[in-house]
């Protein structure tokens, strides 16, 4: 059997887990032009596993779980909060959501989330509208989402949770919340149904693909 491997996830992108991984974060508060811009918080820290490598066994195989872990690092002006969080085995997953039915309230902040079953707390924003019109990009109700891939586990559950808020100073009302679950793949397509309390329904759409642990024999193809 190979050894297990982990792919880290972040808000930006995933990244495969094979040994060290630094972080390097740099805020700043903007100015009227770029020579006014202040420092507010400068990171450069080396990632730890957010819990011991525990073995569990999935399929009759050994691999490592899932974990997710937040630090703190304050500096003179700031404290940032760092999440990470371990998939293990992971696969691809890009997501794609329309609306097929209805229309999404006007007025209303909409939000949608991807998670892993095995990780239900690290929740990755695909969408966050706040009050602004929904981002709907094509006449057939396709939605543009600020990010589209995340990393699950082969073994486990991608969950794509959608909600809609109430605007102006109420924005703690929830007026609808549905979720969606699918089954990971090694390749293909998966659809599903998010129904946000008859309000309106979307279609999610996820393709699968693998994440390669090692280059391809005779590397990777020529780009045009």
């Amino acid at each position: 059997m190979q050894d297990p491997y982990l792919v880290l996830v972040g808000p930006t992108r995933a990244v495969l887990y094979s040994g060290y991984v630094y972080f390097d974060a740099m805020l700043k508060v903007k100015g009227r032009t770029e020579f006014e811009d202040t420092d507010l918080s400068l990171v450069f820290e080396r990632f730890l596993c957010c819990e011991k490598l525990n073995l569990c066994v999935s399929f009759g195989e050994c691999m490592l779980r899932s974990c997710v872990s937040s630090s703190l690092y304050t500096s003179k002006l700031s404290t940032l909060e760092l999440t990470c969080g371990l998939v293990v085995s992971s696969v691809e997953a890009t997501i794609a959501a329309q609306i097929v039915k209805g229309s999404w309230p006007e007025g209303s902040r909409g939000q949608l989330t991807a998670c892993i079953g095995s990780v239900g707390d690290m929740n990755v924003m695909l969408l966050d509208s706040r009050e602004e019109k929904l981002p709907v990009i094509a006449a057939d109700g396709t939605i543009q989402l600020s990010r589209r891939v995340v990393s699950v586990e082969r073994f486990g559950q991608l969950i794509v949770r959608g909600v809609v808020n109430r605007g102006g100073g109420d924005h703690d009302k929830v007026l609808a919340e549905g979720k969606a679950s699918f089954a990971p793949l090694d390749a293909g397509r998966s659809r599903g149904t998010l129904d946000l309390n008859g309000m309106c329904k979307l279609e999610i759409t996820v393709a699968w693909s693998l994440i390669l642990k090692y280059p391809p024999v005779g590397g990777l193809p020529p780009t045009s």
